[in-house]
């Protein structure tokens, strides 16, 4: 894979892990509220850094930084791992996959759970996290759907191990229709 492309599947990764107001801090530090002060797509934003030559895939430190000013220390260490990957990879140009459809991390399952909180339980039985646990969670959480759903992602990451990957917790999606959620964070996934 070209560093280009690889340097495109982090920003990906990255957007998908970007609320709205670490979007706003972007627009606001690095654009300078030079007329995209209502610009809220992370991805909009990353292509205006590269058309003003601010990021590219061979200026990907300044991402790091720029994660870092916007106190995402997580995102920052996600971009310094790639940076070193890249680095270690034999000719410098096979920069590593950001997003295999293999790994779930956990701003993956942050989002996801925030998206399908009315439907948690169903989702949860979909993955098979056993009716037992559901209601432990449910009574653990009554009053926080949004931890629930969260919980119960947890969960069946925890006790599925290597079968817990984006591409089961698509199928899962997928087969409860919830295509909107598919979409937004499983575009990557096969």
């Amino acid at each position: 894979m070209s560093s280009k492309k690889a340097f495109r599947k982090l920003l990906v990764r990255l957007a998908s892990s970007l609320g709205k107001e670490d979007v706003k801090k972007l627009v606001f530090m690095e654009l300078e509220g030079e007329g995209e002060e209502e610009e809220s797509d992370a991805i909009k934003v990353f292509e205006l850094l590269i058309k003003r030559n601010v990021i590219s895939h061979d200026k990907v430190g300044v991402l790091a930084e720029m994660m870092k000013d916007i106190q995402r220390v997580d995102l920052m260490e996600e971009v310094k791992r790639w940076i070193e990957e890249a680095e270690r990879s034999a000719d410098g140009s096979a920069a590593p996959e950001v997003f295999t459809g293999e790994e779930l991390d956990l701003a993956l399952l942050r989002k996801v759970s925030r998206d399908v909180a009315r439907d948690w339980k169903m989702l949860a039985r979909r993955l098979g996290v056993e009716e037992p646990d559901i209601e432990d969670i449910h009574r653990g959480h009554q009053s926080e759907l949004l931890e629930a759903s969260y919980q119960s992602l947890l969960k069946w990451r925890k006790d599925s191990g290597t079968k817990a990957t984006p591409r089961a917790l698509k199928k899962a999606l997928t087969d409860m229709k919830l295509m909107s959620v598919v979409h937004q964070y499983f575009s990557l996934v096969v």
